[in-house]
């Protein structure tokens, strides 16, 4: 058997060196990625991160200097306790960090701490929509298009709108005065309230009013929640 040789082995000491090259070349190409699209999150969690692929690579480097020495058997121990140390740090410091990343839960509990009968939750350009309907355990309208936004704020009744930072500062249109609820790593739940109708003036987009007779709520949408693989429309 190879681990019970004396000598160095080529096949134990060659994929030893393959799969440290290739975890290497992977953890590289997810940094690269991360500190394009998450660069600031990747700025606070850095530390820990670094831990961890260090620990990974590290202990694979260890091994392969092993197998090179001909301790085949000391170098499969060291893949193994390299793998057991990975996955303690990652369930231990990388996977809460990701969950708190997550913003949808708390956003979530905010909601159903303020609404009631009649409410509507109206979400804008989410790709979380099973999240959001999971947590709050509420029927969820959905809106891609700064017009169908518009028409779910001009609807009767109160709604909590949950949009990000950025889609927020891209709409074509002011929003009404909106109250703040919540927010969480750049997404927000705003609150217009019941009392508040609007009235369209042309292309620049809708007026907004304070009413004293409300009207009741509208049917909520029939939208369904947007798919992964739906494309999204440029406004024109």
């Amino acid at each position: 058997p190879i681990l019970e040789r004396g000598g160095a082995d080529p096949r134990v000491t060659r994929a030893l060196g393959w799969l440290l090259g290739v975890v290497a070349a992977l953890l590289g190409a997810l940094w690269t990625a991360l500190a394009a699209l998450y660069p600031g999150p990747l700025h606070a969690a850095g530390g820990v991160l670094l831990l961890t692929a260090g620990t990974l690579v590290g202990g694979l480097a260890v091994a392969f200097l092993a197998a090179r020495r001909g301790r085949s058997g000391a170098a499969f121990a060291l893949v193994c306790a390299t793998m057991a140390a990975t996955w303690v740090a990652l369930l231990t410091w990388v996977l809460p960090l990701a969950e708190a990343q997550k913003p949808i839960r708390p956003l979530a509990t905010a909601i159903n701490a303020e609404i009631r009968p009649g409410d509507r939750i109206v979400g804008y350009r989410m790709n979380t929509a099973t999240s959001l309907i999971y947590y709050t355990r509420h029927r969820v309208e959905w809106a891609e298009m700064p017009g169908e936004l518009r028409g779910d704020l001009c609807a009767p009744g109160r709604v909590f709108l949950v949009i990000t930072r950025e889609e927020l500062a891209a709409l074509p249109w002011p929003l009404p005065p909106l109250q703040p609820v919540a927010q969480r790593v750049g997404t927000l739940v705003l609150e217009k309230p019941a009392a508040l109708r609007c009235a369209a003036t042309g292309r620049i987009g809708p007026r907004y009013v304070v009413s004293a007779g409300l009207p009741s709520p509208r049917p909520a949408s029939e939208r369904l929640p947007p798919s992964p693989a739906r494309a999204r429309k440029t406004p024109s």
